[in-house]
């Protein structure tokens, strides 16, 4: 089987969140007159499984998810340096169904793998260079998806995933069995 899908709420998005809350806090407490924007897409991905019987599959997850941060001035609006994390993400995966009847199925997932996160930089004021240089960095991809239900015609199904991971909190998509 073969499927694409759309996650929101990725652990890089709940951790960016975290993050630009505290930011926020310091910056207001120290009197920064700096502030950040920051753009989320969610994560677009692929599938495969082979399915062994109609109970276990064992495949892989393809993912892509970039997240984006304006540093502005405050006073000015003007935006002084762009930073755009882009995250490629693979992972072998397992899954195994509850229970699997023609038209409608429940299942439960889980990948371990790894996330590229390549990192570009945009200055735009007197910030130093060198300090903001690209980079390319690797860190654990995982996805473990609890609850996830499946329904359609025999060949081609929608589905919704609920979890935590590279994916997202909330994952929803078509897959075709062949």
């Amino acid at each position: 089987e073969v499927g694409v899908s759309y996650g929101a709420l990725t652990n890089t998005d709940v951790i960016s969140g975290f993050a630009s809350i505290f930011g926020e806090v310091f910056r207001a407490v120290l009197g920064s007159s700096e502030e950040v924007e920051s753009h989320y897409i969610g994560s677009f991905n692929a599938e495969y499984y082979y399915n062994f019987n109609k109970t276990i599959g064992l495949g892989g997850i393809v993912g892509f998810e970039n997240i984006g941060y304006d540093y502005n001035d405050k006073t000015s609006k003007v935006t002084n340096l762009k930073e755009n994390d882009y995250y490629i993400s693979i992972m072998p995966a397992f899954k195994a169904h509850w229970f699997n009847f023609p038209h409608v199925s429940m299942y439960s997932k889980v990948g371990v793998g790894l996330t590229i996160d390549h990192t570009t930089y945009n200055i735009k004021d007197g910030r130093d260079p060198s300090n903001y240089s690209d980079e390319t960095n690797c860190m654990l991809a995982f996805q473990m998806s609890p609850v996830c239900v499946e329904a359609g015609a025999r060949h081609l199904m929608g589905f919704v995933e609920l979890g935590y991971g590279t994916q997202g909190m909330f994952v929803f998509g078509l897959r075709g069995k062949f």
